[in-house]
């Protein structure tokens, strides 16, 4: 049996230097949210089990000598507080779908609260609309909780999703994958995630890809996706987004295929996740694999080689900056 559409995030702080243990548990605490696997397939493709988008939760914790971790709830799926039901998981009603944003949340209240925006479907028929969601820290269960789901937005006549989420000063901006026949990225800016949200910028690129976007430690809005062309998900760039002309003024190519001698069969680059700074340059994860592994149906596994599966994987790029930036955290 084979399952497939898992992703997994993680959010929650490691405890920095000059932080009180006793009053700030939520600084050596952690949850990773686990896309479950949506549907499992057969040796003939054939689908065994079909069920709704969600993830799961696991939670664990730096143990008090701050030397190892212990697990303090195992996986199981994840549901805003005061509900507990797989087609009854948050606010928005019955019969749900979630996807979990491509990028952790992000924190607010000192690392004690944290933001997201994520997909949902199968309300009113449709697909395509996201909504806010917020975990906070719950100091005498010593777990996080999801506590609250903001108001459903969808934009007409689009489908938009796979949402990414930083903080520029005192406003908050909204990069979203569009699946609409231009299939650009939709932006916005808000100084708040879970009111209005204003008229939405539209910038390229125009491809059906995945797209991740952060505030990177040199402090420049960065979208990692890929552009259109005939190779779809190759190559994977860094695209430099101006958040008050909401218009892009760069773009760094980060991985390539054809640049050099690659064992892959149709090789893809897409998912790129962006780690803390570390003195002057930043570590970015992302996928390589090939255009049988993004496939939709369990068909496309029969064309994916032996040799495919040895060197597809989870490949690392460095940015680079000129001086050395200061990290989130200290040992």
């Amino acid at each position: 049996m084979r399952t497939r559409d898992c992703s997994w995030i993680c959010l929650g702080i490691r405890r920095a230097k000059g932080m009180h243990t006793r009053i700030s548990a939520w600084a050596r605490s952690f949850i990773i949210q686990m896309l479950r696997p949506v549907r499992a397939y057969g040796p003939t493709a054939a689908i065994i089990f079909q069920r709704p988008c969600a993830s799961n939760a696991l939670q664990f914790r730096l143990n008090d000598a701050l030397d190892d971790i212990e697990f303090i709830q195992p996986a199981r799926l994840m549901c805003q507080k005061g509900f507990d039901d797989e087609d009854h998981f948050c606010a928005l009603g019955r019969g749900v779908h979630m996807n979990h944003a491509l990028i952790p949340p992000v924190p607010v209240n000192d690392g004690m609260e944290w933001v997201e925006f994520d997909t949902f479907g199968g309300i009113q028929g449709g697909q395509g609309v996201v909504a806010p969601v917020r975990y906070s820290f719950n100091v005498s269960t010593g777990r996080y909780e999801w506590v609250q789901t903001g108001r459903l937005f969808e934009v007409p006549e689009k489908h938009v999703g796979e949402c990414s989420l930083a903080r520029i000063g005192e406003d908050w901006l909204i990069a979203m994958r569009s699946e609409n026949l231009e299939a650009q990225t939709c932006w916005f800016k808000t100084s708040d995630p879970f009111g209005a949200l204003g008229k939405p910028a539209w910038t390229g690129p125009e491809v059906s890809v995945p797209r991740t976007m952060y505030a990177c430690a040199d402090g420049v809005i960065r979208l990692f996706t890929n552009e259109k062309n005939d190779r779809l998900r190759d190559p994977l760039y860094a695209f430099d987004f101006d958040p008050h002309t909401m218009q892009f003024t760069g773009k760094h190519k980060i991985f390539d295929a054809a640049d050099e001698p690659c064992p892959l069969t149709c090789p893809r680059e897409d998912l790129a996740r962006l780690c803390a700074p570390q003195g002057d340059r930043q570590l970015l994860l992302f996928r390589h694999i090939t255009a049988g592994q993004t496939g939709r149906t369990g068909q496309h596994d029969r064309r994916i080689s032996d040799k495919d599966h040895e060197h597809a994987g989870i490949y690392k790029a460095e940015l680079t900056y000129e001086d050395p930036l200061p990290g989130p955290w200290s040992f």
